[in-house]
């Protein structure tokens, strides 16, 4: 494992292996230092990191490959012991794309997440839009880190972009080894991508048909469906990306029964990914305000979010130059519940659940890439002495 975290390292530093024109890629990898132990200076260390690249074979066909990796804690038993660590292939993919009737068509074979919605990678690589995703949820791992709703299975897609208007849309069948609910799944699904001036969004909806070998009866069955979901993600941005008031929303959820028996799962708006952010910019400041509420488990893929549920204050100057160099300085504030979610505010414990997180952050260019320093403090972690109060993030991305 630490072999392939050293690879990851080397895979970020590399530069000029290959020509441009047949290989382009990116990577990235980051290593988190926290305290674990409120009393004592023990602290844990993880890392995560991605690689994805295409190879262009012609200039029709294409393969693409994206794999990430995220360790546990390598200081649970001694930075020398065996640690556990969670490696996935994100996407492997062959995409065959031509042009007709004053438009570019893309047939695609996939295994993985295929350009995983919340990751805007449809609407990058059919209108060449440069990501407006929300700063707080930036990730280290690829499309396996901030998705809205998950399409990770294998299958084949479809997409039409024209020439004439910012309009991409695509069609997708696919299969899910395990949903929601450990049943393997159908899928069929919609995409959708604009970027017109003041209206930008990328676009993800269908169908999922649960395969069950299960009656309600508990009998074995060769195959039974009977039941369909709706799921949907979606990037949302309101207003031109470089004036002064524009909003971002980012929602999605994994299912919503369209179909169902008295067994299938009820939707459950803690299930709802939810961000809503209004962006003002004044000169070279920005102030970005954010509502979040995330489903379970999603927070631990992201830089800044810690929690379920929070509001998000993040100041930011992303124009500021030392000679040629540029980098980013600011500090993000947020005020977060650990375990609510937007519909349990009134809970009698919410409170009690509260956190307060300061978190000063950088970025600058460093070795043809960008490299991240950020430290966290939570204020009432520290209040009451409790673990994970401090930690310091830093992070490196390059595109190959």
């Amino acid at each position: 494992m630490k072999r392939l975290i050293l690879s990851l390292i080397a895979l970020s530093a590399s530069t000029g292996l290959f020509s441009e024109n047949f290989f382009s890629g990116e990577s990235g990898i980051t290593s988190v230092l926290s305290n674990k132990d409120a009393r004592t200076v023990n602290p844990s260390l993880t890392f995560g990191g991605y690689f994805g690249g295409q190879v262009n074979l012609s200039n029709a066909l294409s393969v693409r490959g994206e794999f990430s990796l995220k360790t546990a804690d390598m200081n649970g038993n001694g930075f020398l012991s065996e640690t556990e660590s969670l490696f996935r292939i994100s996407e492997l993919s062959a995409n065959l794309a031509g042009s007709l009737g004053g438009a570019t068509h893309t047939l695609s074979l996939y295994l993985g997440f295929f350009e995983a919605p919340g990751s805007q990678k449809f609407i990058s690589r059919r209108l060449g839009v440069e990501n407006f995703s929300s700063l707080i949820t930036e990730t280290y791992l690829g499309q396996n880190g901030n998705y809205t709703c998950s399409n990770y299975g294998y299958g084949g897609a479809y997409s039409i972009t024209f020439r004439s208007i910012p309009l991409s849309a695509g069609l997708e069948i696919s299969k899910l080894k395990s949903n929601f609910e450990g049943s393997s799944q159908i899928n069929t699904d919609f995409r959708l991508a604009v970027a017109f001036r003041y209206f930008t969004m990328d676009l993800f909806t269908g169908f999922g048909a649960p395969l069950y070998t299960k009656n309600s009866n508990g009998e074995d069955v060769f195959l039974l469906i009977d039941t369909i979901y709706l799921h949907l993600g979606a990037d949302i941005l309101w207003g031109n990306r470089y004036g002064a008031l524009t909003i971002f929303n980012q929602f999605g959820f994994e299912y919503l029964p369209i179909k169902s028996t008295g067994t299938s799962k009820k939707f459950d708006i803690k299930d709802l990914y939810l961000l809503v952010e209004p962006r003002f910019r004044f000169t070279d400041i920005n102030f970005y305000l954010t509502l979040f509420s995330l489903p379970e488990g999603r927070q631990n893929r992201m830089l800044f979010v810690n929690d379920t549920f929070g509001f998000n204050l993040c100041i930011f100057s992303d124009n500021l130059y030392s000679g040629d160099k540029n980098y980013t300085l600011g500090i993000n504030g947020q005020l977060s519940f650990e375990g609510k979610h937007i519909n349990n505010l009134e809970a009698s414990n919410l409170m009690e659940s509260k956190e307060i997180t300061i978190a000063p952050f950088t970025k600058f260019e460093a070795g043809k890439g960008e490299l991240l320093l950020l430290m966290q403090a939570g204020i009432m972690k520290i209040k009451d002495n409790k673990a994970g109060a401090f930690k310091l993030q830093i992070g490196y991305k390059k595109n190959l």
